[in-house]
């Protein structure tokens, strides 16, 4: 088997190539546009090498030491908001930034995916209404915890007893999952959840754990 390459004749005809011969890579123009993946192998062949999808992450944590409050958050009177320029990391090639009011600006519009869980610790001793009446939400456009069209929400079940418990008691988990159909570029977009505090003592209940968006389309 021979390698050729074909040529123009003077009529403007391709020399056809004969049985079991081929064209060498080597000679075919690979685009350099972004986004090709077409290269040329070690053998002069073109071929597509295996591509592993990757998914654009941001992740914030809650309960962060660093965050206003000794972890809470911004403290907004009736929530607390968290700030995105602490306890954030983002993995392949996430888009954003953040505002002065700490609301992040996505550096894409889409859809995007929010997805965690977190545990609800007491601070301290106190008595407390169980489930925990948490509102976990992020969203856009509407002041927290904004609207279902624009926010991915989570409400509480409704109260069932109070129990008193020593600090640092865990009473359950909140977990958040969903998405909306467009989020839009460079709005602010806010993280909160509802101030508890206990009826004994006040101390409020607090959120800590992990919180993702990840860019799906």
């Amino acid at each position: 088997m021979t390698t050729q390459t074909p040529i123009i004749l003077g009529t403007n005809q391709h020399v056809p190539l004969a049985s079991g011969d081929r064209l060498a890579g080597s000679s075919i123009q690979v685009s350099t546009d972004t986004g090709n993946v077409l290269v040329a192998g070690s053998d002069g062949g073109l071929f597509v090498p295996p591509v592993t999808p990757t998914i654009p992450t941001l992740t914030i944590e809650l309960g962060h030491s660093q965050q206003a409050g000794n972890g809470y958050g911004i403290d907004q009177g009736t929530y607390y908001e968290l700030s995105f320029s602490i306890g954030v990391t983002a993995r392949n090639g996430f888009l954003y930034s953040v505002n002065s009011d700490g609301t992040l600006a996505l550096g894409l519009a889409g859809t995007y995916l929010v997805v965690g869980c977190s545990k609800v610790v007491a601070p301290a001793a106190d008595t407390y209404t169980i489930p925990g009446q948490i509102v976990l939400a992020t969203g856009q456009q509407y002041a927290w915890p904004g609207i279902y069209q624009y926010a991915v929400q989570r409400y509480p079940d409704l109260s069932e007893t109070s129990v008193s418990v020593a600090g640092g008691a865990v009473l359950g988990t909140v977990a958040l999952a969903g998405s909306i159909a467009s989020w839009t570029a460079g709005t602010s977009t806010w993280l909160g959840f509802t101030k508890i505090n206990g009826q004994s003592g006040s101390n409020p209940l607090k959120l800590q754990g992990y919180l993702t968006y990840a860019k799906i389309a």
